[in-house]
C-alpha cells in the first residue's frame, strides 16, 4: 500500500483514518481502545458505586467508636488535637481535623458523618479508573473490582472511621511512586523521552506526581500509625534504589514531618495510654497478624467453615497461581548487573510492591510480639499495592487465550463472594 501522506486530489479522507501518514495524530490508532476503556470504567465505577454505598442505605446500629467520634468532635479544635486526640487516641489527628469542617458543613450527625467515608472511596474509583485509562481493560477491571468489592472497605466507607481515607490516599501515593520511579528506571531515559506525557516521565508530569506523591505520603503519615509505617518503609527502600528521587533529602524531610506527631505523644506519654486502649486485641504473633493482613487485603484466602467461602480458597489460590506463572517462568531468565542484587531486585517494580507488602506485614509481626496491635483493618494500608501488583500480573497471564478465560472466570467468583462477606459485615454491629 503506498501513500506519502498528501491527500489525492479530489479525495475526501476521513479527520481520523487507520490509514493516515505518521504525521497524522497518533490517537487516531488508540481512540477506539481508550473509548472502550472509559465506557468499561465508567460502567464498574457506577456500579461499584451503588455496592459501596450499601451501608448508607440499609438501617444499622451506630458503632460505639462512631458515637465517641461525633461526641469529640463537638469540642474546639484546640481541644480536639491537643486534649483528645493526642491524649486518648492511637491515631494522628488529619482524619480528625477534616471530619470537625465536614461536620461544620453538614451538621454532626453520624449519618451525615458517614457520607465523608463513602466520598473518601468514590474518590479512590475515580482515581483508579482515571490512572488506568490506558491500560488493557482486563487489568482496569481487575484493579477497580478488587479495590470496589473489598469487604472491609466497602465497611468502612459506611462507617466513621479513617480507614477510606486511609485506602485513598495510599493509593495515590503508591501509584504516584510507581510513575516517580518509572521516570528514574536505569537505562530508560531514553524511552522516558519518547513516551513524555503519556507515560508521565516529562519535567512537568514529573512535578506533578511528585507533589502527589509527597504531599499524599505525609498526609497518609498523619492519618493513621500504619500509614506512617507505610510512608517509612517506602521512603528506606528508595533510600536503597534511589528510583523515587536521586537524592535522599526530600524523603528525610518527609520523614521528620510524618515523626513529629509520635515525638510529641512520646514527649507526653501518651502512648502507654494507646498501648492500654488497645488491650482488647487479642492476636496470635505471626499466625495471626499474617491472618490480619490478608482479611485486610484478600480474605478468601482465610480459612473458613462456611462451604462458599472455603472453596473461595480454592479460587483465590488457582487465581494466584496463574498470576505468579509468568514471574516463575521468567525468574530464571533475568540478569544479573554490577549493582548489589538487592538494589537490582528493587529495580522491578512488583519486587518493590511485594517488599512494600512484606515489611508492613514484618513490622506488624513485631508489634504483635511486643503486644497485641494489629487487626485486618490496619492492613487496608496494603490494599492499593496489593491490588495494583496482583492486577498486574494478571494482565500479563490474560494475553493466553484458555489462561484468560480462566482468570476471568476466577475473577468473577471472587468478587461474588467478596460482595457476600461485605454485606455480612454491614449486618454486623
Amino acid at each position: 500500500m503506498e501513500d506519502d501522506g498528501e491527500s489525492k486530489k479530489g479525495e475526501v479522507r476521513p479527520p481520523c483514518s487507520c490509514e493516515d501518514s505518521t504525521d497524522q495524530p497518533a490517537a487516531c490508532t488508540v481512540a477506539k481502545p481508550l473509548l472502550k476503556s472509559g465506557i468499561l470504567s465508567a460502567l464498574l465505577v457506577l456500579l461499584l458505586l451503588v455496592h459501596v454505598s450499601v451501608g448508607l442505605r440499609m438501617q444499622r446500629v451506630p458503632h460505639p467508636d462512631e458515637y465517641w467520634t461525633i461526641s469529640k468532635l463537638l469540642a474546639s479544635s484546640g481541644q480536639l488535637v491537643w486534649g483528645t486526640i493526642l491524649k486518648n487516641d492511637n491515631h494522628p489527628p488529619f482524619y480528625y481535623l477534616l471530619s470537625k469542617g465536614w461536620i461544620a458543613l453538614t451538621g454532626a450527625t453520624i449519618p451525615h458523618l458517614r457520607w465523608l467515608s463513602f466520598l473518601f472511596t468514590s474518590l479512590t474509583l475515580f482515581f483508579v479508573a482515571w490512572i488506568y485509562r490506558r491500560h488493557p481493560r482486563f487489568e482496569v477491571a481487575v484493579v477497580l473490582v478488587l479495590f470496589g468489592t473489598n469487604p472491609l472497605l466497602t465497611y468502612f466507607s459506611a462507617t466513621v472511621r479513617p480507614y477510606s481515607l486511609v485506602v485513598l490516599l495510599a493509593t495515590v501515593m503508591t501509584w504516584s511512586a510507581l510513575q516517580l520511579r518509572r521516570g528514574h528506571s536505569i537505562g530508560a531515559e531514553p524511552e522516558a523521552a519518547v513516551a513524555g506525557r503519556t507515560a508521565g516521565t516529562d519535567p512537568n508530569g514529573r512535578r506533578v506526581w511528585a507533589l502527589l506523591y509527597y504531599g499524599s505520603a505525609l498526609l497518609l503519615g498523619l492519618t493513621h500509625y500504619f500509614g506512617t509505617l507505610y510512608v517509612l518503609i517506602a521512603t528506606c527502600l528508595d533510600f536503597l534504589s534511589r528510583r523515587i528521587e536521586r537524592s535522599p533529602w526530600k524523603g528525610m524531610l518527609l520523614l521528620l514531618l510524618i515523626s513529629v506527631w509520635p515525638l510529641l505523644q512520646i514527649l507526653t506519654g501518651t502512648l502507654d495510654q494507646q498501648a492500654e486502649a488497645n488491650s482488647w486485641v487479642n492476636v496470635y504473633p505471626l499466625i495471626s497478624t499474617v491472618n490480619n493482613f490478608l482479611a485486610g487485603v484478600f480474605p478468601l484466602l482465610i480459612i473458613s467453615r462456611t462451604p462458599q467461602l472455603g472453596f473461595g480458597v480454592v479460587l483465590a489460590l488457582v487465581l494466584l497461581l496463574l498470576a505468579l506463572r509468568p514471574v516463575l517462568q521468567s525468574a530464571g531468565l533475568r540478569r544479573t548487573g554490577t549493582r548489589s542484587w538487592l538494589v537490582s531486585l528493587l529495580d522491578s517494580d512488583a519486587a518493590f510492591l511485594v517488599a512494600l507488602n512484606a515489611a508492613v506485614v514484618a513490622a506488624g509481626c513485631i508489634a504483635d510480639a511486643l503486644i497485641p496491635f494489629t487487626t485486618p483493618y490496619y492492613f487496608l494500608v496494603c490494599l492499593p499495592a496489593v491490588t495494583i501488583l496482583l492486577g498486574r500480573l494478571l494482565s500479563v497471564t490474560w494475553r493466553d487465550r484458555f489462561s484468560g478465560g480462566l482468570c476471568l472466570f476466577l475473577t468473577l467468583g471472587i468478587v461474588a463472594l467478596q460482595i457476600q462477606l461485605a454485606h455480612l459485615r454491614l449486618s454486623l454491629p
